[in-house]
This record gives C-alpha cells, sequence and structure tokens, in this order.
C-alpha cells in the first residue's frame, strides 16, 4: 500500500478496511501514521473476539473446495443467509469468486494468510494509534463479530463505533445508502 501511495504520489490518504483489511489497515496506522488521515474499519477483523463457526469453514475451505461450500461461506456474509436480494446476481458473484479461489496463486496466498492466523492487537499497540477511527459493524455479522469492533472501541483512543441492525459482515452491500452518508459524514467532518 505504501509504494502504490509513493508511485502515485499520494502522501497522505484517509484509509477504509474491511474484514481482514480492517487489521491490515491498523497495521498502518502502527506503522506509518504520518501517511493516513482519518480511517473507517468495517466489520474488521484486528479485536479480539471468539472465532464463531463461519471461521472454521472458511478456514477448512480448501480441504474440500467445493462451489456449493463457497456459496454456503458466500451466504453466512450476509444478514438474512436466504436472502441474496442485495445482489444484482448472487450466483453469478459466487462462481467468479469461486473461480478466482480456485487459482493456485489465491489458494497459497489465502493459506499464507491465515496460517497461522493473524493475532489481535494488542491494548497497548491499539493505544498508540491516535487516528480518529470510525468503526462500522452489522450487528447480524457471523463472521466477524460484534465483539471484535467493542474490543477496538475500548482500545482505540479516538474511535466511535456505529452498529447497522439488519446487517452482516457485509454493510458496503447490505447497508449501503446509510454507510455512503456516514462515510461522507464522518471524512469530511
Amino acid at each position: 500500500m505504501l509504494a502504490l501511495m509513493d508511485a502515485l504520489r499520494v502522501p497522505r490518504a484517509f484509509l477504509i478496511g474491511n474484514s481482514m483489511g480492517g487489521a491490515l489497515a491498523l497495521h498502518l496506522l502502527l506503522d506509518a501514521p504520518g501517511r493516513f488521515n482519518k480511517a473507517i474499519l468495517m466489520g474488521s477483523a484486528g479485536g479480539q473476539f471468539s472465532p464463531p463457526p463461519e471461521i472454521a469453514r472458511m478456514l477448512s475451505f480448501y480441504q474440500d473446495p467445493r462451489v456449493d461450500r463457497y456459496r454456503e461461506i458466500m451466504r453466512s456474509f450476509l444478514c438474512d443467509p436466504m436472502n441474496t436480494k442485495a445482489f444484482a446476481d448472487f450466483d453469478a458473484m459466487v462462481q467468479q469468486r469461486y473461480q478466482a479461489a480456485m487459482r493456485e496463486e489465491l489458494k497459497r496466498s489465502y493459506e499464507a494468510m491465515f496460517n497461522p492466523p493473524l493475532p489481535p492487537l494488542s491494548p497497548s499497540a491499539l493505544s498508540m494509534i491516535r487516528h480518529e477511527i470510525l468503526l462500522i459493524h452489522g450487528r447480524q455479522d457471523r463472521v466477524v463479530p460484534l465483539e471484535g469492533s467493542l474490543y477496538l472501541l475500548r482500545h482505540l483512543p479516538n474511535a466511535e463505533l456505529i452498529v447497522y441492525d439488519r446487517c452482516g459482515h457485509w454493510a458496503q452491500i447490505e447497508r449501503w445508502e446509510t454507510m455512503r452518508r456516514d462515510i461522507r459524514w464522518f471524512f469530511l467532518s
């Protein structure tokens, strides 16, 4: 990310991280604090939480990599796993992502990222992040439970938390209009 910012001659940027990208965003804020303004973390990893069964299914996917299992994993990202109306074509999205997941280089990357799993950041590390941070979390998130954002809220000195009801792990899809308003408010205030 920092090399990309350098190549594009971006001296400082706002940062948005989703899920594992939220944990990576926290590490960027620690490693290069002067390169970033405010940050938004959505359904962010990086906090401490009890891993739900959905995480175990994700981590074991390559032991039995069938498209039906992949579809089940993708459904668990939604508030209501049986309601895929938020997507123009949920099945096409699943097929596209499944085909990408079957590429050998993506499989290697996935396994490297989760073996061993990225540990939560410590309270002392989080206390060193002085940026204003907006945490956005779906109340029905079964992938990264709300307790992860509550942990971050307790230990990040300049954080706020917004919890969306009727929302799973994909706030950017299930609650986009509300989220867009909150992003605009946070970055422009």
